[in-house]
């Protein structure tokens, strides 16, 4: 895995994103954010990040900093949210959490209606469509949900703490690939409709895991595979897409 090789979260989660998802898994009050808590949680997932590959500067080091400041401005006195009113160094980063949220569950209502009139109005896109719509009933399958980077990273995060920290010496960067694990993947998914992420990294060492899940990401932007949780913070799934 070349030293060069980094990954850009642009095309797939931001820090608000990070935030909201850390809210959610630990069932943390948006509106009474533990700063502590969360930063604490935000930094370890910047540190696997940035083991990862994966970039972390620009407006995650900027969420981080953000989180910083306001964790000092709660340590100062007379800077706590009371009756009287005082102002809490958390509303902005409240308002915006909130904000963002909004912008997110509005993008995602358009996308499934984009999508609903597809299948209204290029019914010839699907045939078996067609002959449902035909009958007068039309079903959606919403057994899945698409899968989450961040749980991907946090399944990471959780086999490499079941190792040792000591590496062999033996083991090399130039080992593993990521074009091979590519190959790998594709392979995998010949002969298997969906596969657990968790299966396919459960005997590997650290390097490795970090080379699988670059190789994922790869695939991910290429369209070739798409990765889904039978609900959210549950086990990730990866299956092959039609492209693929």
């Amino acid at each position: 895995m070349p030293d060069k090789y980094t990954i850009k979260l642009s095309n797939f989660e931001g820090p608000m994103d990070l935030l909201l998802y850390l809210i959610k898994k630990h069932e943390v009050e948006i509106y009474n954010i533990p700063i502590s808590f969360i930063l604490e949680k935000y930094l370890e997932h910047l540190s696997l990040m940035q083991e990862l590959n994966i970039s972390t500067e620009g407006e995650f080091t900027e969420m981080a900093a953000t989180l910083m400041q306001i964790k000092l401005r709660s340590l100062l006195p007379n800077l706590i949210v009371n009756e009287d009113g005082i102002e809490d160094p958390r509303t902005e980063l409240v308002n915006n959490l909130l904000a963002y949220k909004k912008m997110k569950e509005t993008a995602k209502v358009l996308t499934n209606l984009e999508e609903e009139n597809k299948r209204y109005f290029y019914p010839s896109i699907n045939k078996q469509l067609t002959n449902t719509m035909k009958k007068g009933a039309v079903s959606y399958n919403i057994e899945d949900e698409q899968g989450n980077v961040y749980d991907l990273i946090t399944s990471i995060q959780q086999h490499i703490l079941k190792q040792p920290q000591e590496v062999e010496e033996e083991i090399t960067l130039e080992q593993y690939k990521i074009e091979d694990k590519m190959v790998e993947l594709m392979k995998l998914l010949e002969h298997n409709q969906k596969v657990l992420f968790s299966s396919i990294i459960e005997k590997c060492n650290r390097l490795e895991i970090i080379t699988f899940f670059l190789a994922i990401l790869e695939l991910l932007k290429q369209k070739k595979i798409s990765i889904f949780q039978r609900k959210q913070f549950s086990e990730i799934y990866i299956k092959k897409t039609k492209l693929g």
